[in-house]
């Protein structure tokens, strides 16, 4: 798999259609998905799965895989995409999903910080975003640690959602 972006701790790789177990496994944790929308379907995810690959095939950016590089253990999910995959509108989004056994090891600080990095070094950029729900505050608190501040409300997969945004320096 083509790596993405990598972290002192992580690589980030494209997904593969072999994924998917490891994808279903993440998106099927209640924990997990709490602030999410809930725990979803097989079929679900793999149509997730394959709209990153497609959007990874026509953009050259995607949510990837996630792997510690130590024992290349699947954690989780990260990257950057086009808002709810809707390359029409300008807005590419930070997003980060984790197993919760890799929660609170700094994980989802190391890879949004890497993200925005790369982010504005290999996309013509002037803004990224992120989305969270206003409950989700470890999620808030992440993102504002690395200099994105809270825009607005905003209708994300049907419900609502905060927008966080970040500028080029």
């Amino acid at each position: 798999m083509p790596i993405l972006f990598e972290t002192q701790r992580l690589l980030i790789k494209v997904p593969i259609l072999n994924d998917i177990e490891n994808w279903y496994s993440l998106h099927s944790d209640p924990e997990v998905m709490e602030f999410m929308g809930g725990t979803r379907t097989k079929s679900t995810v793999q149509e997730w799965l394959e709209d990153d690959i497609s959007h990874y095939t026509k953009h050259d950016f995607c949510m990837g895989s996630v792997f510690e590089k130590s024992d290349n253990e699947f954690i989780g999910r990260a990257g950057l995409v086009y808002l709810e995959h809707d390359d029409t509108q300008p807005d590419i989004e930070i997003g980060y999903v984790l197993h919760k056994n890799h929660w609170n090891k700094g994980y989802a600080t190391e890879l949004v910080l890497a993200a925005i990095a790369w982010g504005f070094t290999h996309l013509n950029v002037n803004k990224l975003v992120a989305v969270t729900r206003s409950e989700n505050k470890r999620s808030q608190n992440v993102l504002e640690k690395y200099g994105m501040r809270y825009e607005r409300q905003i209708q994300f997969h049907n419900e609502n959602f905060m927008l966080y945004q970040i500028y080029k320096p």
